[in-house]
């Protein structure tokens, strides 16, 4: 009899360990799931930011295009209003601009880089544009013999402003 004892004692033991192992397993179930709702939701959250980021990027590429078409529009406006100067240089044609292509959504890494890509080619178009008119500003300059003091009044305006005074 004194070994029933020890064996319901072992297995009231045993049984009290199974029952506490059940619960831990349950708990690591529930910790799990838990991590697995939290990582979904940040997941969504990165999704709505990355839509968000697309939406932007079409927003400016948008402002952009915008602004492009703003500048030659007011450089032709420029042109016509602009009275013949007998010693002007001709207009230089400008350089052939490249054409970006935008894709509507992009899906993957590729597809943005090539939106990267594509902003990159109208910030070279526009530095290209501000070029050749800064170049062609100068070959006017020269022709006049100095400095355009229409370029950059205020510098001439303080100068002959000492000259008067006295400062020189």
């Amino acid at each position: 009899m004194c070994r029933n004892r020890k064996l319901s004692g072992i297995e009231k033991s045993i049984h009290q360990q199974l029952i506490e192992a059940h619960q831990e397993i349950a708990n690591l179930i529930q910790q799990h799931q838990a991590q697995t709702q939290q990582y979904q939701a940040q997941a969504q959250q990165y999704q709505a930011q990355a839509q968000q980021h697309q939406a932007q990027t079409q927003q400016l590429q948008q402002q952009i295009q915008d602004l492009e078409h703003q500048v030659a529009h007011l450089q032709q406006e420029l042109q016509q209003a602009a009275p013949p100067q007998p010693n002007a240089v001709p207009q230089q044609p400008s350089p052939p601009l490249q054409q970006p292509q935008v894709p509507q959504q992009p899906s993957s890494a590729s597809e943005e880089e090539q939106q990267h890509q594509n902003f990159d080619v109208r910030v070279d178009n526009l530095c290209a544009r501000r070029l050749v008119q800064v170049e062609q500003i100068e070959s006017q300059k020269e022709l006049r013999g100095g400095i355009d003091r229409n370029l950059f009044p205020f510098p001439f305006q303080l100068g002959y402003l000492l000259y008067e005074h006295g400062f020189f």
